[in-house]
């Protein structure tokens, strides 16, 4: 099967792309965690984890574009 893909050719573009694959990963987590045999507060707290997860590495993300050195490396 070959696949063709049309990426996006302006800014705009990218950032509507990259919204929307943020959207359909959330979708997948959080059905990927509706279907767990948990209570709702178990779920809920599995959310919070993968939350905290990722706006951590946002943030060091965000940092290391700044020019900010990773914890790996040195000066």
């Amino acid at each position: 099967m070959n696949i063709i893909v049309h990426l996006p050719n302006t800014k705009e573009g990218w950032d509507m792309l990259s919204e929307r694959m943020v959207e359909i990963h959330s979708e997948f987590i959080i059905n990927e965690i509706n279907n767990l045999p948990y209570s709702y507060e178990k779920k809920l707290e599995i959310l919070e984890g993968i939350k905290q997860e990722v706006e951590g590495k946002i943030v060091h993300f965000q940092y290391r574009r700044k020019g900010g050195k990773g914890k790996d490396e040195t000066d």
